[in-house]
């Protein structure tokens, strides 16, 4: 389909002829408003309101819809998609917003120019030492770095046809069963290797604030998570650290040498 238009900033799919045939709206919680009903089941149980009504007089299916109005914000528990009578409705991660999507860029332009920059031209300051805890640091850091491309696709249970990131079940097995977000945590650790590496100044001005807004952001996810999984994830809040892995490795292997 064709983007044909948006309302309130979500992105019409068409062909559309109204009255009649109103499209699809949405990119991320796509509406299908030709087959809806306007049951209004989505808006009940939508736990973090992603919708609202719009009026849609003379439709032959109903007089009103659901607009996915801060489809940006789903947190991709799929009750919506699961529940819809007529399945109108078809939810995909959708990432992060523009403003966040920059900074995740800048972010991976510091990671990367750093270490190069240190690889190809050697550290700014030509210390050794921190020039080889950097390198230390991308080695342990980089599986972290990693983890959702590692474990999701495989345990992450991810809808068929749909990305790895749509995943239907709590991962808590390897990185994962010794922090909670070791993506994150991966992130933090390859900006703190680009620094060491670098060792250039412009590396620690872009890192350090990136660092402290990564981890800024876990509190948010969490509260997603907590209401996309329920007890399942209070559970594994409750066995693995977040972001410590030395106090994560220890619980871990307590809990291998009790099985």
């Amino acid at each position: 389909m064709k983007k044909v238009g948006k309302e309130k900033g979500i992105t019409i799919w068409g062909p559309v002829d109204p009255p009649e045939k109103l499209g699809i709206y949405g990119s991320y919680v796509a509406v299908d408003w030709d087959n809806c009903i306007g049951c209004g089941k989505c808006v009940e149980i939508c736990p973090i309101n992603v919708f609202e009504w719009r009026e849609t007089p003379s439709h032959p299916t109903s007089e009103k819809k659901p607009l996915p109005a801060r489809e940006l914000s789903c947190i991709e528990c799929y009750r919506c998609e699961s529940e819809c009578p007529v399945m109108a409705i078809r939810v995909v991660f959708g990432g992060a917003p523009p403003w966040q999507k920059a900074v995740l860029s800048m972010m991976f332009a510091q990671i990367f120019i750093g270490i190069i920059y240190g690889t190809m031209f050697g550290p700014y300051y030509g210390l050794r030492i921190p020039l080889y805890a950097g390198w230390l640091v991308t080695v342990v850091g980089l599986p972290f770095f990693l983890a959702t491309a590692i474990y999701f696709p495989r345990m992450g249970k991810p809808q068929d046809g749909k990305s790895s990131m749509d995943v239907t079940a709590v991962v808590d097995t390897g990185l994962y069963g010794i922090v909670r977000h070791p993506q994150y945590l991966g992130c933090i650790m390859m900006m703190l290797a680009s620094i060491l590496v670098s060792q250039h100044w412009l590396s620690l001005v872009v890192g350090v604030p990136i660092a402290f807004w990564i981890y800024s952001e876990i509190p948010k996810e969490e509260e997603g998570l907590v209401l996309k999984f329920g007890d399942e994830y209070r559970d594994y809040m409750g066995r693995v650290p977040r972001m410590n892995i030395v106090l994560g490795l220890l619980n871990y292997f307590k809990r291998e040498s009790n099985k």
